[in-house]
Formats: C-alpha cells, sequence, structure tokens
C-alpha cells in the first residue's frame, strides 16, 4: 500500500490531489459540537499544501435522501474548516461533478483549497456507481485516503475512484492502521480489552475476535446485562438483549478455547427512573429487584476491574460500561478511564479506544489525550477487531499504480 511518505517524494506542484477526509462531524445547529476529524485531517492537508499540490477535498455528511438537503451541505462546516486550514482560503464547489466543478479547480490559486459539496447528495456514491466514481476521478490526477473511518464502505469514493486514479493512503489513516496492527497483532502481555454498549448481537464478531488476541475480556453496560440474564440470574428491568443464550453460550466456549478469560459486574448501581434525581441504591450481583434497572457498574467491580487494569500492558476498549451521559451513572466508565489514562502516561501501558460513545466518554472524562491512542472511526474500528479487510484498505493495497 502507497502512502504519504512515498508521495510527497514525487512533485506535486500543481498536480490536482482528491483527499477523502471525512467531515461527518456531530453539530448543535450550526455550532460543530466536536472538530476531532477536521484535526486529524491538517497533517496531511499542511504536507501537500507545502509541496504546492492543488488540494480537493472530498467527504460526506449525514444521509441525505433524494437529492440535496441544504442542513446537510458541507458549505456549513467550512468556519471550522477554516479554522483549522487557516494557512489556505476554502472555496466551495455546490458540486461534486461536472464542468463547474472542473473549472473551480482549474481557476484555483495556490494559497486556495476547495472543497467539494457532500458526496451523498448524488446516489451514485453509496451504490458505488462506476460512472459517478469515473466522473468523480476526473477532478484530479492523484487520490489521497485519509478516511479510516469510512474505509468499511464500499462507496465511490472510497473504493470505486481508486480504479481511476493513482491511490495513497493519507497521514492519519496511516497512523490509525499503524495503532490498530500494533495492538492487536502482538499486544503486550497481559493484554485487556474493555467491550461496553448495549447489544451484544452487534459485536459478536469483535468478541469471539479479541478472545483469540486477549488474555482478558471486560464486559460491561447492556452487553453485560445479557450474559448474566443468560445465566439465570435476575436483573429486573435492565435492558438486555432477548433469544441470546447461545450467542453467550458459545462466546464463552470460544473464550475458554483460547485461555481468556471473561469478567462479567458482581455488583452494580441500580435506579427505578433513568434520570439525574433518580433514587440509586447499590446491588450486588445475586439482589436486584424486579422494579431496578442496573445503570452502572458498582464499586466492587470498580475495585476488581481497576485491579486487572493495573497488571495489563496492553488496554483496548470499545463501548462504556454504564449510562454515562447521565449522572452519577457515570462512575464506572470515568474512575476506570483515568485509571487507564494514568497507567498509560506513567508508559505503564499502551492503550487505545474506539468507537463514538467510547470517545465521547472518555473526553467528558478528561482524559482522551492521554490514551495513546483514540480512534476516530466507530464501524470501520470494529470490523478491524474483528479481523476483516476494510474495502478501502484492499483498494488501496490493490492498486499499485504510480505516477
Amino acid at each position: 500500500m502507497k502512502d504519504l511518505s512515498s508521495l510527497v517524494k514525487i512533485n506535486l506542484r500543481r498536480k490536482r490531489v482528491l483527499v477523502r477526509v471525512d467531515l461527518n462531524i456531530p453539530k448543535c445547529g450550526e455550532q460543530v459540537e466536536d472538530a476531532s476529524r477536521i484535526e486529524a485531517m491538517v497533517p496531511t492537508i499542511k504536507r501537500l499544501f507545502q509541496k504546492k499540490a492543488k488540494i480537493i477535498i472530498l467527504s460526506h455528511l449525514g444521509r441525505p435522501k433524494q437529492g440535496t438537503k441544504n442542513n446537510l451541505s458541507l458549505s456549513s462546516i467550512i468556519p471550522e474548516l477554516s479554522k483549522h486550514l487557516s494557512f489556505a482560503k476554502i472555496i466551495f464547489c455546490k458540486d461534486c461533478i461536472g464542468a463547474s466543478v472542473s473549472r473551480a479547480i482549474q481557476s484555483s490559486q495556490p494559497n486556495e483549497i476547495v472543497l467539494l459539496e457532500n458526496l451523498r447528495f448524488h446516489d451514485g456514491e453509496e451504490r458505488n456507481d462506476q460512472t459517478f466514481a469515473r466522473l468523480l476521478s476526473k477532478n484530479g490526477d492523484i487520490y489521497v485516503n485519509d478516511a479510516f473511518s469510512v474505509s468499511h464502505r464500499q462507496h465511490a469514493s472510497v473504493v470505486g475512484i481508486t480504479k481511476h486514479l493513482p491511490a495513497f493512503a493519507g497521514l492519519s489513516l496511516k497512523r490509525e492502521l499503524h495503532h490498530l496492527d500494533k495492538i492487536l497483532k502482538k499486544p503486550k502481555k497481559p493484554s485487556l480489552g474493555i467491550i461496553g454498549g448495549s447489544k451484544i448481537s452487534t459485536k459478536i464478531g469483535v468478541i469471539k475476535g479479541l478472545t483469540k488476541k486477549l488474555d482478558y475480556l471486560i464486559i460491561g453496560g447492556g452487553m453485560a446485562n445479557t450474559f448474566i440474564f443468560n445465566q439465570g440470574i435476575r436483573i429486573g428491568k435492565s435492558l438486555y438483549e432477548k433469544n441470546t443464550e447461545k450467542i453467550t453460550s458459545m462466546i464463552n466456549n470460544t473464550a475458554k478455547k483460547n485461555n481468556c478469560e471473561i469478567l462479567l459486574p458482581i455488583d452494580f448501581i441500580v435506579t427505578t427512573t433513568i434520570t439525574k434525581n433518580g433514587l440509586v441504591k447499590r446491588a450486588h450481583l445475586n439482589n436486584i429487584s424486579d422494579q431496578q434497572i442496573i445503570a452502572d457498574i458498582g464499586p466492587k467491580t470498580i475495585e476488581i476491574f481497576a485491579e486487572k487494569i493495573k497488571n495489563s500492558k496492553t488496554i483496548l476498549w470499545n463501548g462504556p460500561l454504564g449510562i454515562f451521559e447521565i449522572e452519577p451513572f457515570n462512575k464506572g466508565t470515568y474512575s476506570l478511564a483515568k485509571k487507564v489514562a494514568k497507567l498509560t502516561k506513567e508508559n505503564k501501558m499502551e492503550s487505545i479506544a474506539g468507537g463514538g460513545d467510547t470517545i465521547s466518554a472518555i473526553i467528558k472524562a478528561g482524559v482522551a489525550k492521554s490514551f495513546t491512542y483514540t480512534s476516530l472511526a466507530g464501524g470501520a474500528f470494529l470490523e478491524w477487531l474483528e479481523g476483516k479487510e476494510l474495502p478501502g484498505i484492499k483498494a488501496l493495497r490493490i492498486n499499485k499504480k504510480m505516477i
């Protein structure tokens, strides 16, 4: 797979470089709530800018249906984008293909970067339509994928376009692959995974894959409720996934076969209503009433999990351990995140976290920058953990053309 380190050795002056990034970022009205994905793309854009390339940014935003939606136009991202790309002026095109786009790119000046409109305003993007991919490719001489977070998508701007242009990996994508490979292929022992979230059925492949690579696997959140319920233990009105007895049994058997110990909570913070001011109690594993709802792991569980974390050299985290969005049900997730961050800062372990809720939780805990690496990807991160080769990455490996 060719990456930017080989690309920048070439004379890029006035070469048109199409850079696929991920500007699908959370917004509240016109206000960007999290600019992490913009921050991640800056090194690649800056490197190309220094090489005097003509930079054309490709991205999607949201899930528009039946053509354009004004509230999903990438023009709304320009103010935030300009803050992070202050070394250049952003020129916006109201489409991503066609003669008007070609003219805008052709006339762009050395101090300008061209931003094309939302790719998903054309249905050919998500269908990986080859005609659309070819029309996109006419905008550039070179293609760079710098968006690991969309590399699990079989889309025109991720896969199809690589059949028409020399294709390279950007700095952000390369860095993500480096950290994921380092942790998953040869994790330092003892190695531990923390898996949370609501549904076990969406993470079967991930959990199976991790039991083959890690020594311990902590399971929390709604998934832990499902494991516990399937052991015949009452969990009151707590969230769990029905008809999953065979799934949890299979996971337990796979873990035993691979000498991976699964760790479940033994006490909980429970309530009868999921509100900030609701009545909160501590309940042991075998003492949850029919009216109670598990909202977080309990203090004894936090203590046990913290000790296991302390003795680990590698931590991989995906999913919160409780309803962290509502205080006081964030203590379990926050306290363990702070434990991982402290040990990482002391160079006692390597830690990687990924997934939207996970990153949100460790940001709110104030420790995101202390992890070895935080992945901005959601679905791509999970599929990589399963051991799948992502279509966007495979397309870069296959494309051997050089200019």
